[in-house]
């Protein structure tokens, strides 16, 4: 499987937890958040599994800082929203998911631009 696959799916699923969180921030309804919750795990794996395959493919080390940068921001956004009910202070809880979860999310995009211009530039000149 191509490694820009792989990221395109790291971007939507980001994508997709940053929006469903910003749109679900002060719902504490279980419901919605089940989704949020499962989209984001799957960002998170999703950013493993991509940061893996930048190791095993021995891309440049850019590539790699970044695929690590989403990997721990993705982590750190999930950390962060399941201790939301738990620590008193929930704007502070909110705030630091949603930063983590941008900053996941610009490094994917990061990422993928580096790969696609990498691959863009392996084709012209072969």
């Amino acid at each position: 499987m191509k490694v820009k696959y792989i990221i395109i799916a790291q971007v939507i699923l980001l994508a997709g937890a940053v929006v469903l969180g910003l749109i679900l921030k002060g719902d504490l309804a279980d419901g919605p958040r089940v989704l949020h919750r499962a989209i984001g795990g799957l960002a998170g794996g999703v950013s493993l599994i991509s940061a893996i395959v930048m190791l095993r493919h021995g891309i440049g080390m850019t590539q790699k800082t970044l695929s690590w940068v989403a990997v721990a921001f993705s982590f750190l956004a999930g950390f962060a929203g399941s201790s939301l009910r738990t620590v008193g202070s929930y704007d502070m809880m909110f705030g630091l998911m949603s930063i983590s979860g941008f900053i996941a999310l610009a490094a994917a995009i990061a990422l993928l631009v580096l790969v696609i211009k990498r691959d863009s530039v392996a084709n012209t000149t072969k």
